[in-house]
Formats: C-alpha cells, sequence, structure tokens
C-alpha cells in the first residue's frame, strides 16, 4: 500500500514538473509559434539505453529557424523510456526514444520537433487542436524530415545501403536550366559486373539469381526481396498521420538504425525495383505510391516549377535507356558467346574428318603440335559445353524480356482516398484530420478547425461530414462513398 502512494506520488510530481516547463515555454495563442526540443550528442561510443537530455525552446514560424522533424509511429504506449528536459523526466515510447538516441548518436545532437514532447499532451488536446494546422508549416520548412522506421540490425543495413545507391543515380548528371546527361551503358555495365561483386546483390536485373561469388564462399552477402520486405514492411507505412507527413515533407530522409538513406535514393531504387520485376510485393507496392503521391501533390501546388513528378519522370527515362543499353550489351554478349562456339564446333569438325581420313590421324592436320596431345579433352570440353553455352544464352535473352511498367499520372489525387482506407489511427478523430494539412495544400475549401477538445464522442460521425466533401472536391472521386 506504501509502495502504491509512493508511485502515485512520484508520478504526481513528474506531471507537475512536466507542466511548469510547459508553462516556461508557453505557446501565444493565435500564433505560429511551435517548441522545438534540442537534444544533446550522445557520445559515439555509448551504447543504446544512454540517458538522453535535452531542451526546449520557442520559435516563430513566421521566420526563417534551422530545425528538423521526426516522422515515426509511437508504438506501444505501454512501453515508455524517460528523457530528462529541462530538468524533469518526459515519458515517450520506446519507439520515440529509440529515434531520437540514435539519430542524436549519428548526427551529435540535433533541433528537431516531435509531437510527443514539443505537444502538450495532457492540455485536454486543446493545445493539439492549435498546433495541427500547423503541420503543413512544420514539415514543409523543415530543413529535414527523418523518417524513422525502427530499430536496425546487419540484416536492414544491408537494405539500406542498397536502397541508396541501387536506383543507378550516380549515372544522370543534371545542372540547373541543363538537360539532364544519362551514361545508360555504364549502368547497364556496372548492373552485369555486379553479379561479381562482394555483398552487392544486382536486383533487379538478376531477380533470384545469386551473385557469382555467392556459390563459391558462404561469406558473400546480398539482400533478396525478402531482406528489402523485412525493411520495407514496417508500422511506419501503415499510418495516416506519416503519410501526410511525407507528404509535406521538403527534405525527407529515410532512417533506420544507424543507416540513413535520402529519399530521393530510397525513391530511385524502388522505382527501378518497381519498373524492372514481374513480381512486386504488395508491401513495396505501397510505398511506391508514396513516392507517386508526392509527386502529384508537388506538381499540384506548384504546377509552374520544376516538381518531384518532373524528377519521377527523368527516372523513367533513365531506366529506359539503361533497359536498352542492357538489351544491346546481352545481345553483343550472346553472340560471342555463339560465334565462339560456333568456332570451336567447327574446329572440332574438321578435327574429327581429319582423324577419320588419315591412318595417323591428327597428327596431319595443321598445327597438330598444338591439338594433337589435347584431342580427347579438346572434344570432351566441346561436347559438355555446347549444350551449356546454349543454355545460358537463351536464359540470357529470356531474361531480356523483364517488363517495364510506364506511365506517370501528372494530375491524379485519387490516392488519397485510398490511403484513408489503407491506413489507421489510433484516434477516431485522426481520421477526420489526418490529411488536414493536405488538403489545405492541395486548396480545399472551407476546412473545419481541428476540434480535439471536443469531448462528446457522438459528434465524431459528423465530424467526417466536411472532410469528405473536401475529398470529394479535391480528388473528384466518387470511390470515398
Amino acid at each position: 500500500m506504501a509502495d502504491t502512494i509512493l508511485r502515485a506520488q512520484q508520478v504526481q510530481q513528474i506531471s507537475q514538473d512536466k507542466q511548469n516547463v510547459y508553462e516556461r515555454h508557453a505557446l501565444r495563442p493565435n500564433s505560429n509559434t511551435i517548441r522545438l526540443l534540442d537534444v544533446q550528442p550522445v557520445p559515439r561510443n555509448a551504447i543504446e539505453g544512454t540517458p538522453l537530455k535535452c531542451t526546449l525552446q520557442v520559435i516563430s514560424l513566421d521566420r526563417e529557424h534551422d530545425f528538423t522533424a521526426l516522422s515515426y509511429v509511437w508504438g506501444d504506449p505501454r512501453e515508455k523510456r524517460s528523457i530528462l528536459c529541462d530538468s524533469a523526466l518526459f515519458e515517450v515510447t520506446t519507439n520515440c526514444y529509440s529515434a531520437l538516441w540514435h539519430l542524436s548518436k549519428k548526427l551529435q545532437g540535433l533541433v528537431v520537433w516531435v509531437d510527443a514532447i514539443c505537444i502538450d499532451q495532457e492540455d485536454k488536446n486543446k493545445e493539439k487542436s492549435r498546433q495541427l494546422p500547423l503541420m503543413e508549416q512544420i514539415y514543409t520548412k523543415a530543413r529535414k524530415v527523418y523518417v524513422w522506421l525502427g530499430e536496425g540490425d546487419k540484416r536492414s543495413d544491408q537494405v539500406m545501403r542498397f536502397m541508396s545507391r541501387g536506383g543507378l543515380r550516380i549515372y544522370v548528371q543534371s545542372a540547373p536550366d541543363e538537360p539532364p546527361r544519362y551514361r545508360p551503358y555504364a549502368a547497364a555495365l556496372r548492373s552485369s559486373f555486379a553479379g561479381w561483386s562482394f555483398g552487392y546483390h544486382p536486383l533487379p536485373f538478376r531477380r533470384n539469381k545469386k551473385p557469382v561469388l555467392a556459390h563459391f564462399s558462404h561469406r558473400v552477402q546480398y539482400i533478396n526481396w525478402n531482406d528489402l520486405i523485412y525493411v520495407l514492411n514496417r508500422p511506419w507505412k501503415s499510418r495516416l498521420w506519416t503519410y501526410q507527413e511525407i507528404l509535406l515533407a521538403s527534405h525527407p530522409v529515410i532512417t533506420c538504425g544507424s543507416e540513413h538513406v535520402e529519399w530521393s535514393d530510397f525513391e530511385w531504387t524502388l522505382l527501378l525495383l518497381r519498373s524492372t520485376s514481374g513480381k512486386f510485393p504488395s508491401t513495396a507496392i505501397t510505398w511506391e505510391s508514396i513516392a507517386l503521391d508526392r509527386g502529384k501533390v508537388s506538381s499540384i501546388v506548384r504546377s509552374t516549377e520544376p516538381n518531384l513528378l518532373h524528377a519521377l519522370q527523368v527516372h523513367e527515362e533513365v531506366v529506359k535507356r539503361i533497359l536498352a543499353a542492357r538489351t544491346v550489351l546481352k545481345i553483343t554478349w550472346v553472340c560471342l558467346l555463339l560465334a565462339c562456339l560456333a568456332v570451336a564446333l567447327l574446329v572440332s569438325i574438321i578435327a574429327v574428318s581429319f582423324a577419320s581420313g588419315y591412318p595417323d590421324g591428327l597428327r596431319h592436320f595443321p598445327l597438330s603440335w598444338v591439338f594433337y596431345p589435347y584431342e580427347p579433352l579438346f572434344l570432351g570440353l566441346t561436347a559438355v559445353m555446347t549444350p551449356a553455352v546454349l543454355i545460358y544464352a537463351w536464359s540470357e535473352v529470356r531474361d531480356l524480356s523483364q517488363p517495364y511498367r510506364d506511365g506517370l499520372n501528372e494530375t491524379a489525387t485519387d490516392d488519397l482516398v485510398g490511403a484513408l482506407y489503407q491506413r489507421a489511427a489510433s484516434n477516431r478523430r485522426d481520421m477526420a484530420y489526418g490529411i488536414w494539412a493536405i488538403l489545405h495544400k492541395l486548396g480545399a475549401s472551407s476546412l473545419p478547425e481541428p476540434t480535439y477538445d471536443a469531448d462528446d464522442e457522438t459528434e465524431i460521425p459528423l465530424l467526417y461530414r466536411q472532410p469528405t466533401v473536401n475529398l470529394l472536391e479535391v480528388t473528384k472521386n466518387l470511390r470515398i462513398l
């Protein structure tokens, strides 16, 4: 009994300390002010679990500030960790703590907007109602938005490294006000020789084939579709709030454990896999939709400026040129193999003819001093290699039939409706406000102000009415009905 009372007193004291911190960093009503979390650096040699120390600061979005934002899922609310913020203990979910810890260790400190701390979650949702309309500005103006997928390990690290370079983006050179310059043959050669590399599986062109060196050493490591699904199938992709955040973000960075990948590199690799693979996991299709939706929203909001959709169209052109170059190289290689095989067969036929026409066999054949001692070996190898080369040539030619899916839709926004159906939220009101900022950005009229402070649960169905009208207005899609 005494322990229970003591625990209750400690919880009450912690709550009071938090409120004191929020009062010292109060947000002005009817203003564009937000709180930012200044996370102190975590030593590079620290092990996970080292306490995090932070301070809060208040800024106005009306002025330029250098800050980042975090896009993550809260995770299990029962699993909590403590953060020391302005000498007060703040409890956050384990996933939030892990994200801040890894980011602070890798970046050696950061200034970040994270909803769990920067919004007073105990203010009966009143502060949340006032801060939600600022989400558009927060994620658009943030220098970087870190998309936290979760804890990493050796397997996920390999996938993240592949995603950073698998899109072959380095073979496109672009400069402002100049058309991009492509190097498709260099990219095609790189993908062909990737089968001889250590640690790099040449997806998508070899698909389920192992790199050549993997047949000779179990230490050669590479990734496959199962590894990609292991990273891509994280809860982040199925939450409504994170969908809005990635669409709003000006400069997203995908993070998993200690590995970071720029969104542009991640996106190119993902779309290259999608464009050239016949079987594409449904998990990866969700990510493809996110990439295309970012391009569509960008094209609508900034229709007269270079936008993300234009970058995706450049990617389309790159993939087409790489596939064309790869076709030329493969056909050339197969023709050379068949030519060598034809020469070997011709020499074998001549050798057999001479052997049967002269009593002393091949000793009368020109250059017999080279060929004669190895006659059985040469004829045996020719007999074995002929079907092997033909089978290999057929597999190489057949591999050229990989599908290519093109045709980006520049104006459709009906995927917003699909996003609502496919994603979840912990609060029923979130389904009404989870894409509030996106609708506002796309020009929806008469958007209702968020009312998270409403206590009457019977009002929730009414909250869906106006967002439904707004979705119909923006998407021109009746599927939501």
